[in-house]
Formats: C-alpha cells, structure tokens, sequence
C-alpha cells in the first residue's frame, strides 16, 4: 500500500490531508498443497504442507527410477502438479 501525504496549505501549516488510492481490491491467501506419498520414494522438503510457487522434489528408492518429472509445483489453486511415479528396474 502507498501512502501520499500532502500538506492542506492552510496558513496554521497544521495538520495533513490524507488522499490513497485502490489499486486492487482483491486480496488473496497463497494456497497450501499437502505433501504426498511416493512408493519406493521419498519427498523434500519433509514440512507437511508447501505454499503455491513452492517445489517438492522427488527422489526414488535404490532400485527405482523416476518416471515423470521430478519436481512437483504447488499451483495456485492448492494443488500439485503431476507426480511422478519410482519404478523398479
């Protein structure tokens, strides 16, 4: 938020009026995606819950390979993109 202060010009030069503008109303809270659960694999960071714009990063058992992609993003809408799966070789 910015504020302009600008003096009323009054010959006392006391006191101030205050004039803001709106430039979005909207205010919005950053969703939260829960980690997930990857067989034969593990998931960092360790924290339960990660907000939007944050990564998970995948990583597979030993014997396991990584199919997908690796990192998971938290979307705006509190979801996860595509998890990737660990298979055996």
């Amino acid at each position: 938020m910015w504020i302009k202060f600008h003096s009323d010009g009054s010959a006392t030069r006391s006191g101030f009026v205050a004039y803001f503008t709106e430039v979005d109303g909207a205010v919005t809270t950053p969703e939260n995606c829960s980690k997930p659960i990857i067989d034969n694999g593990s998931v960092n960071p360790s924290d339960d819950f990660i907000t939007s714009g944050e990564n998970y990063t995948v990583t597979c058992d030993d014997s396991y390979i990584i199919d997908g992609n690796y990192i998971m993003e938290c979307n705006e809408d509190g979801t996860l993109s595509a998890a990737p799966t660990c298979t055996g070789w």
